[in-house]
């Protein structure tokens, strides 16, 4: 979960667990009431699953029915990250089968999510159309690196990211 929300969290009583790759620092884990978990742990204890990774052969359908199996039956998953992480048919079986309760997806498969897809016709699923990284936050920072990126290139140096 982003760090602002997370602190907007805690006063309600959310625990908020993690798992990644690197842990945090532990004043930024104490700041944001966080504790690392393993990923087995993460999914058998959340009610909201957030899902936030970079696509690689290492994550790809890293959620599948065995993880989704895991997940309690009132839990929601939600993915703001990339199409393929997740094993959209093991995801769909779990939804219809009521292993899970709910899911908020902001990345497919196969982008745009066609008409026909079987998420568009479940009343437990929320879609919207890659728009996760809209905030206000991130748009300034894209700016940023745009123009810091620009001067880079006019400098003749190296940009900061490139294609």
């Amino acid at each position: 979960i982003g760090e602002a929300v997370a602190k907007r969290m805690y006063p309600f009583g959310a625990k908020i667990i993690y798992h990644n790759r690197n842990r945090l620092a532990k004043t930024r884990e104490k700041s944001l009431h966080a504790k690392l978990v393993s990923l087995n742990t993460l999914f058998k204890s959340s009610d909201i699953v957030s899902i936030h990774l970079p696509y690689s052969k290492e994550t790809h359908e890293i959620v599948d029915k065995k993880m989704l199996r895991k997940m309690k039956k009132y839990a929601f998953i939600i993915t703001t990250s990339r199409g393929k992480i997740i094993n959209e048919t093991d995801l769909s079986n779990a939804l219809k089968q009521g292993r899970i309760s709910g899911a908020a997806l902001d990345v497919f498969n196969n982008e745009p999510i066609g008409k026909k897809h079987t998420f568009t016709k479940m009343n437990n699923v929320v879609l919207v159309p890659h728009i996760g990284s809209s905030t206000k936050e991130t748009r300034e920072k894209m700016a940023k690196i745009t123009m810091m990126n620009l001067k880079l290139g006019l400098d003749g140096k190296r940009l900061l990211y490139s294609v």
